[in-house]
């Protein structure tokens, strides 16, 4: 019996993940992926993203009715047999003997196909004598590294450290902005509406909306004129745009793909700079140190001139900006809902191993600041070594810059954020957490050249 198109994408681009470090988000967005029927890419994308998050549960279970440590296991056969339990323990409206057939045949395909028998008796065994997610203890039910779990207990305390891992053990919401000057939040959501498509607000945003059943098929964002972006993401945005004023006409955004803060940075650059003559509007200048992602972003962003460079080095022009941002790379921890297989490879040693990199593309990149310039500084972690580290650590010893501090900013930046909006303020900075703030976790740091 061939195996589901659904269950064989799910597994194929999990080995990926295991074998190659791949990032199974970018993979669902790719060929095969796409290929798939709606129905199919929907199960493909809750099979592997669901096994990634709950990986630390199945581990659990998995664990006495297996012969051989987890760690000691070949990849093919233990993921068939998390694909299969996760499905057991998760989804309701699968057949057993199908996930059981699918599992099987998966590793019969494989270079383990020897492995199958034992893949379809431990799965049978689950059939035979069920389990129960109540019987994990809490700690498992986190399915986040037990190390991570301790940082962050130190960090934020137990209850938003529990809360961030719940957080990221479901599917982030999904949430849209416009992308068009000329559609304004009420239009964008007339339009989704028209499409069948319901909305609800944003959490942190009023020009933010949050879609709802079947949003990712939407024409609007097919179209371009809508654009996916987390609200932590955006949020970046209009705090950088309010330290700037309507001072600078030209910014450049130094790790820029896949695009999202250039597009809004425009879009937001160009509404606040109302006598600009229409012949020359704010310009956004994309740096990105991948020639493929730049690719994928100058198709994108056709009125944006991209770059291919490397913000840790001197770059490709010689200017004075009047603002640069800096989306930093970092361990992402911010951002395990949406790319849940971070937290099995990261270690403790990563958030100060980043450190260096971001301070290095940091001193980089502040010479470059016209006088009375901004730098905004940002990275999706929740790690200080990443955040306020990077800033003191940097500041220390480079006289002439100062931070400008974030909380006058979100007061000015009331009018656009939402009633319910937590004090995402900490000291001079901005920081949101996924568990309190309902959206993937970011600092952000403005900087200003005196």
């Amino acid at each position: 019996m061939p195996v589901s198109p659904a269950r064989q994408t799910a597994f194929d681009i999990l080995l990926a993940v295991e074998l190659r470090s791949a990032f199974a988000a970018d993979l669902l967005l790719g060929n095969p992926a796409q290929r798939l029927s709606h129905p199919d890419h929907r199960l493909a994308t809750e099979l592997t993203l669901g096994v990634l998050r709950r990986r630390g549960v199945l581990d659990w279970f998995l664990a006495p009715r297996l012969s051989r440590p987890l760690a000691k296991m070949d990849p093919e056969p233990l993921l068939a047999l998390r694909m299969g339990l996760y499905q057991l323990l998760y989804l309701d409206r699968i057949p057993a003997h199908a996930l059981v057939n699918d599992a099987v045949e998966l590793v019969k395909a494989t270079r383990r196909a020897a492995a199958a028998p034992t893949v379809n008796a431990v799965l049978r065994g689950f059939l035979r004598k069920p389990v129960a997610l109540r019987q994990a203890p809490a700690h498992v039910q986190r399915s986040h590294p037990e190390w991570l779990c301790q940082r962050w207990e130190a960090l934020m305390g137990n209850e938003l450290m529990t809360a961030t891992c719940a957080y990221g053990n479901e599917p982030p919401p999904l949430v849209a902005r416009s992308n068009s000057a000329g559609l304004d939040i009420a239009q964008l959501q007339h339009k989704f509406a028209d499409e069948g498509i319901k909305t609800g607000p944003g959490r942190l945003l009023k020009s933010a909306l949050t879609l709802q059943g079947d949003g990712a098929s939407s024409l609007l964002l097919q179209d371009g004129r809508a654009w996916l972006q987390d609200e932590a993401s955006q949020l970046i945005a209009h705090l950088f745009v309010a330290a700037l004023g309507q001072g600078p006409a030209s910014v450049l955004d130094a790790c820029a793909a896949p695009g999202g803060k250039s597009s809004l940075l425009k879009l937001l650059l160009t509404a606040s700079c109302p006598a600009t003559p229409a012949d020359f509007p704010p310009a956004v200048v994309a740096l990105e140190r991948s020639r493929a992602r730049a690719k994928q972003m100058a198709l994108r962003l056709p009125d944006t001139p991209v770059l291919v460079g490397n913000a840790a080095q001197p770059l490709p022009f010689r200017r004075a900006w009047g603002g640069i941002l800096l989306d930093a790379p970092c361990t992402g921890t911010g951002t395990l809902a949406r790319n849940p297989e971070i937290r099995w490879r990261l270690t403790p040693a990563d958030p100060q191993r980043m450190q260096t990199l971001q301070r290095q593309m940091l001193r980089n990149l502040l010479p470059s600041l016209a006088s009375g310039g901004i730098l905004l500084y940002s990275v999706c972690s929740l790690e200080p070594e990443e955040g306020e580290q990077v800033i003191e650590n940097v500041l220390a010893d480079m006289p002439g810059f100062e931070v400008v501090p974030a909380a006058p900013l979100l007061r000015k930046l009331q009018p656009v954020l939402a009633s319910n909006a937590a004090d995402l303020s900490q000291a001079d900075y901005l920081r949101t957490i996924p568990g309190r703030d309902g959206c993937d976790g970011f600092f952000a740091a403005l900087i200003r050249r005196s």
